[in-house]
């Protein structure tokens, strides 16, 4: 029950954390183990649909350089025992080139040595890589470290009898690791679909604004799941910023704000979706109802106690207590006058709104959203409102 039907191994009987595990679905695969240990877990692997059999050594290698010696000698023996393809997927916690790597101590010969050395004998080749160049990252604001530590390799002899195969590296979302698909290359090309982008002359044609009008007056509920994928976008928008520009420490700010909103978001809709899949087993109303601490409430009183408790921590609340500041200190250097103080604290009005956004040139480049300047101008007689509240109630 732990994978909805997918069976699973792991290495707990050899390392206390678990720390390898391998699920698969029993209609598309066969999965016998050849043998476990703390850094790897060796199987072989049936493809049901495509009739093909390998040998698949899943790796989660030690960050000592003495400890990972005995997963080197590891490889060779299965290499010399092993005569069928061979594919070799995980973290090997260290590096194979020397530009395999930003930021932190530079890559020399003596750490890449032992991983060069096993590749070599054992026949090993890299499987061709597209998406994130570089796979891991401490996630540090400044001075960020940069490593391509997770590898895809083959022996040589699994390019005479299986597909070919490439790997791409996903971003790394909410983990300090890249995901990786590795999938059959197929031969024909995959349209891309191109995103959303408003034309300025859409707002000449004579149905435009009766268009707008109607679909302005749709309601959308967005619920949290909307809202953890709208924050994931966002992450992923700032992830591939930055794999462009790694060293840029504005984009590593942002990308650190955007990896908390959506873990946040990401918690929440955990939350949310434990509490609806609890609830889908009652009819027309919440007979019960489990709470945090797992006891089964029946009584109307605690169900809505924990369902308002459950939105309190969802929404936040108000936090009526404030750090104290020591004015005493604060006017030892610059201060504004009364005047400029008073002029801070006048809230924006929708005439500041509609001036801002007609200040903006139709032809600027338009936001993620794919609309423009010229679209709010030439729909503001229908948009203003929802538009200038969205605004204000963000300032």
């Amino acid at each position: 029950n732990m994978f909805n039907g997918r069976e699973y191994i792991t290495n707990l009987e050899v390392h206390y954390n678990g720390r390898i595990w391998l699920t698969w679905s029993p209609d598309y695969f066969q999965v016998s183990v050849i043998n476990v240990t703390a850094q790897a877990v060796t199987c072989r692997v049936t493809n049901i649909c495509e009739q093909t059999n390998y040998i698949m050594t899943i790796v989660y290698e030690y960050n000592s350089k003495e400890e990972r010696k005995e997963f080197w000698s590891y490889l060779r023996d299965i290499s010399q025992r092993n005569h069928m393809p061979w594919l070799i997927v995980g973290d090997f916690n260290t590096v194979l080139k020397q530009d395999d790597r930003i930021g932190g101590n530079p890559i020399i010969i003596g750490e890449i040595i032992d991983f060069h050395d096993c590749m070599e004998e054992c026949g090993l080749i890299e499987i061709p890589q597209s998406g994130s160049r570089y796979t891991w990252s401490d996630r540090h604001e400044r001075g960020r470290i940069w490593s391509k530590i997770d590898c895809v390799f083959v022996k040589i002899e699994w390019l005479d009898t299986m597909h070919v195969y490439s790997t791409k590296f996903l971003l790394e979302g909410i983990t300090d690791h890249s995901p990786v698909i590795i999938a059959k290359v197929i031969s024909h090309q995959v349209k891309r679909r191109k995103p959303f982008m408003f034309c300025n002359t859409w707002s000449q044609h004579p149905e435009f604004l009766n268009k707008v009008k109607e679909t302005w007056r749709q309601q959308i509920n967005e619920g949290i799941e909307k809202k953890t994928e709208r924050d994931r976008d966002a992450l992923e928008r700032t992830q591939i910023a930055l794999q462009q520009c790694l060293r840029d420490q504005n984009l590593q700010r942002e990308e650190a704000k955007s990896y908390q909103k959506f873990r946040h978001s990401s918690y929440m809709a955990e939350l949310y979706l434990q509490q609806r899949s609890k609830a889908t087993r009652l009819q027309q109303a919440i007979t019960q109802v489990q709470d945090k601490y797992r006891e089964v409430q029946t009584d109307q009183e605690s169900i809505a106690g924990i369902m308002v408790d459950f939105y309190k921590e969802l929404l936040g609340k108000k936090e009526n207590q404030r750090t104290k500041t020591f004015n005493d200190f604060l006017r030892n250097g610059n201060v504004l006058t009364i005047s400029q103080q008073l002029d801070m604290l006048k809230p924006y009005t929708e005439k500041d709104v509609k001036k801002i956004m007609f200040s903006i040139d139709k032809n600027k480049n338009s936001g993620p959203d794919g609309y423009g300047g010229d679209f709010f101008k030439a729909a503001w007689t229908i948009i203003w409102g929802d538009v200038t509240t969205a605004i204000l109630e963000f300032f």
